[in-house]
């Protein structure tokens, strides 16, 4: 059973949100700068710093409390009314569209655990369709931003 969090909780778990969503920013702004893409590995850093922070605000805007999260786990749940959760949804990017561009058990395979899936993949494959994900979520985050400042 969820545990309701109580405003002074809430204030300050929010920065842990704004730290999610800053970090998605700049680590989309640092792939696209040409200097990084030439360079693999920085590349590759940056990729995997904006997957992971998608991933993590994925996990925060989609996951509701009938999907029984963990009880430490943050979700968008917590932070508004109902009425602002009705606002927020349906002004989100829908969980099938951003579900069709960005996958997160892979996401999970590929970033969480050293596994075999890897071998799986290949340069096509392996590609992430970073603008259209960034696109889509911050769709969500604008959503989000728009109704917490009332709350």
């Amino acid at each position: 059973m969820r545990k309701k969090r109580g405003k002074k909780s809430l204030i300050k778990a929010i920065g842990h949100v704004a730290y999610e969503i800053q970090l998605f920013h700049v680590a989309y702004a640092m792939w696209l700068k040409p200097e990084i893409n030439r360079n693999d590995l920085l590349r590759n850093v940056f990729i995997e710093t904006f997957i992971l922070h998608t991933r993590n605000l994925y996990e925060f805007f989609y996951r509701q409390k009938k999907n029984q999260p963990r009880v430490d786990d943050m979700i968008v749940d917590d932070f508004l009314s109902n009425k602002r959760l009705i606002i927020f949804r349906a002004n989100r990017t829908k969980k099938t569209e951003i579900d069709r561009i960005f996958i997160k058990k892979r996401a999970d395979k590929e970033l969480a655990h050293i596994s075999y899936y890897r071998l799986r993949k290949t340069p096509t494959t392996k590609a992430w369709k970073i603008p259209e994900i960034y696109n889509q979520m911050q769709k969500t985050i604008k959503a989000f931003l728009g109704v917490i400042n009332d709350e």
